[in-house]
């Protein structure tokens, strides 16, 4: 809800506790959205590739050139 509450300040200038956010946007009408199902051409064995293999590399490069990584 911090990312909710930062973006609320930066359109309207008014200040909410992220904590706050939640309970403000439930007041508002607004629930909780999870995707029912993975989008069907979504490819399982080049995902696992990618999280095995990819991500590990990029990671270990970002720490070695000391760059920041946004993704975790």
């Amino acid at each position: 809800m911090e990312r909710v509450a930062d973006l609320v300040e930066k359109m309207t200038g008014v200040k909410y506790h992220p904590s706050y956010v939640w309970a403000l946007l439930t007041k508002l009408g607004w629930s909780y959205q999870k995707p029912e199902k993975a989008a069907e051409q979504r490819d399982e064995e080049a995902i696992a590739y990618w999280k095995k293999e990819q991500w590990p590399r990029i990671k270990r490069g970002a720490r070695t050139k000391r760059q920041v990584s946004l993704c975790g």
